[in-house]
């Protein structure tokens, strides 16, 4: 059987602590990274955003070759 992935999602409450900002705010942040990531070809959560992603485009912390193995294998 396959590894199994620790992710996290982030709700609009918590990027809205995040970045100081709206939870209307965070809703659509999440709709652009979501559209982002779809396009990519990753599935995603409606009213969520993976946590990895979230934080390497807004530059919260660089990904390791660990967290990008994780991101992709959700592709």
């Amino acid at each position: 059987m396959g590894e199994v992935l620790n992710l996290k999602f982030l709700n609009a409450k918590e990027v809205a602590k995040l970045m100081g900002i709206s939870v209307s705010g965070a809703y659509d942040i999440i709709r652009k990274l979501n559209a982002e990531l779809v396009q990519k070809g990753y599935r995603v959560k409606s009213g969520k955003v993976n946590e990895l992603y979230f934080k390497k485009v807004y530059g919260f912390s660089d990904l390791g070759e660990d967290d990008q193995h994780e991101l992709q294998a959700n592709a």
